[in-house]
């Protein structure tokens, strides 16, 4: 099972880092995985291939970027969950999110007709829209109130 991470210096992607890998079987917190190095991939995104992976356990896992970051972007974690298929659901979905977290910072946005729309890094790809209403819940352009949205 391949295992990612994501670390940035300041809110930006870093690379040059020697991350490492802890990772736990919650069955009896046992430590499987102790202070492995992971590999650079680019752009910030270091990998950890887990061969003893084992889909009918459930592990917690934690990524320390090094002493070089602050310790808010220092570390990170993650859990398949549960075991079996939805544990590498779940470890996509942070893989995903983070992507889509990159597009959406990368890309720019726009109020157009009552709604926030957010584009891709190319900025013609829409990402997301939401229809933005003020307090009395009636579309509006100006000061919103809140964002729904548009699924």
């Amino acid at each position: 099972m391949l295992i990612t991470s994501f670390f940035t210096d300041n809110g930006i992607p870093k690379t040059g880092l020697t991350p490492t890998i802890r990772i736990r079987d919650l069955s009896d917190n046992s430590l499987v995985i102790t202070d492995a190095s992971m590999n650079e991939v680019a752009e910030g995104f270091y990998s950890y291939e887990f061969a003893e992976y084992d889909d009918t356990k459930d592990y917690a896992m934690r990524t320390d970027g090094g002493a070089s970051l602050n310790n808010y972007e220092r570390y990170q974690s993650a859990t398949n969950e549960v075991g079996g298929l939805a544990e590498q659901a779940s470890l996509t979905t942070i893989g995903l999110n983070v992507t889509t977290i990159l597009n959406i910072e990368k890309g720019k946005w726009e109020i157009k007709e009552n709604k926030l729309v957010l584009y891709a890094e190319d900025g013609i790809a829409v990402l997301y829209q939401f229809n933005l209403v003020n307090e009395n819940g009636l579309p509006t352009m100006t000061n919103p109130f809140k964002r729904e949205p548009i699924i």
